[in-house]
């Protein structure tokens, strides 16, 4: 036996959800293909985003496990990891964490959109946590009260919560979160409290390589000497440099060179290493002893730098030239250019010092042959349909232009399009309407 509610978007599956997160006491596990913390259309502040707030100022812990297959095409989704684990964690204290999803073998993306509040209710439904998916699709969902199914789902959501892979790279610093996990960094945010220098910049151990390149080189970024050989890493690099081998090699062998002699020994520690002054002063002690790293050939030197060089020019001169024939030939002509009379509608877009202007759409019919609109609205197509059903708790959701009446929703779409924003367009109308 269980109980249950069944949600429907658009018509109450906002409130469904809001209440379904205001009732969690403990826990909420989000398992979600896709969470937008703004919305195009609609209520303008997301409620869901609100009432998550509110239960982790009440103390409940909240984790988002996000689909990270589309991080590098979507700059939404590190936009909501980046608020969970950088606002809500490290700024205001709450027992907030996201992170993308690491795939599998079996599992390449999380097309989730489920959540789980107390390991005693789960929502399993359509819907994206987005104001399309929301207020403009049909979507549906159940919430299913149930601690057997919630275990299951729990169970599920923790096997994809603590999988690593090679690649997944939640705060977006260049480092894997499986190395940072392993070396005791931050996997979910890059911030160093008191510090301006982002963790992967950082050099914890003072070995002379920041983080970054302690994970180019596999090396320990908290052990300044991570074979153990008296040479610290960063002169191991310089020892690869002066041997012709690897760095890596260098850092992680006793005896990279492989020539029977223990690299600490050979350089007395390092100290060895050391490059002579060549600031033309009288202390030459050290010349004979300090070898001396090759200076490196200049790449542009090369015939095939010098032949791609070429090649880059001519490319550009050639573009250069599509280009001027594109503007000076026949502009006028081509499909969609802007008139000066397209332009007579369109105001410079509003700067934060000035308040947006935009003449009124001119919605005047008394030159039209066109029969005069009837009392019964006309739908012709679900884009038309601006209005939303009234879900008892939130409203009538108004989509796209639908707040802003007389107005034409393309042009509107136009102008969101630019820039401004549906607030700015609000007050705008309001002014011209009054």
């Amino acid at each position: 036996e269980f109980t249950g509610e069944v949600l429907t978007c658009p018509d109450d599956c906002v409130s469904g959800i809001v209440t379904l997160l205001d009732n969690a006491e403990s826990s909420i596990d989000l398992s979600l293909q896709g969470f937008d913390m703004g919305w195009h259309w609609g209520y303008g502040e997301n409620p869901l985003m609100d009432a998550i707030e509110r239960a982790l100022a009440r103390g409940v812990s909240v984790r988002l496990l996000m689909n990270g297959y589309y991080v590098y095409q979507d700059d939404d989704i590190r936009e909501t990891v980046n608020h969970f684990n950088n606002q809500w964690n490290r700024t205001d204290g709450y027992d907030a964490t996201a992170i993308l999803m690491a795939p599998s073998d079996d599992v390449v993306k999380l097309h989730n959109k489920g959540v789980i509040v107390d390991g005693k209710s789960v929502l399993v439904s359509s819907i994206n946590w987005n104001s399309n998916a929301i207020l403009r699709n049909r979507e549906m969902g159940v919430v299913i009260h149930d601690e057997t199914l919630s275990q299951y789902f729990e169970a599920s959501f923790e096997e994809d919560w603590y999988r690593m892979d090679t690649n997944t790279d939640t705060d977006g610093d260049n480092l894997p979160d499986y190395w940072e996990m392993e070396n005791g960094l931050n996997r979910t945010s890059s911030k160093v409290p008191e510090s301006s220098l982002p963790e992967q910049s950082h050099d914890f151990d003072n070995d002379g390589l920041n983080n970054f390149r302690e994970f180019n080189f596999s090396s320990d970024p908290l052990d300044p000497d991570t074979d153990d050989d008296c040479i610290e890493d960063g002169m191991e690099v310089a020892f690869a440099a002066l041997k012709g081998i690897s760095a890596s090699d260098a850092i992680q062998q006793t005896d990279a060179d492989q020539d029977g002699v223990a690299d600490g020994e050979q350089t007395n520690c390092g100290a060895d290493l050391a490059i002579p002054d060549d600031d033309g002063g009288d202390d030459q002690s050290n010349d004979d002893q300090a070898p001396q790293i090759p200076e490196a050939d200049n790449p542009l030197d090369s015939t095939a730098a010098k032949v791609m060089i070429g090649l880059i020019l001519l490319a550009a001169l050639a573009l250069a030239a599509a280009l001027a024939a594109m503007i000076y030939g026949g502009r006028e002509d081509a499909l969609g250019v802007i008139t000066d009379e397209t332009l007579d509608s369109f105001e410079p877009l509003p700067s934060e010092t000035s308040e947006p202007t935009m003449e009124q759409p001119n919605i005047d019919s008394s030159d039209s042959t066109d029969p005069p609109p009837s009392d019964d609205p006309k739908i012709l197509s679900t884009r038309d349909n601006t209005i939303g059903r009234d879900d008892g708790a939130f409203g009538a959701p108004l989509l796209d232009a639908g707040a802003l009446p007389g107005w034409d929703p393309e042009e509107i779409q136009g102008l969101i399009a630019q820039g401004w924003t549906m607030e700015q367009l609000k007050e705008e109308y309001d002014r011209r309407n009054e």
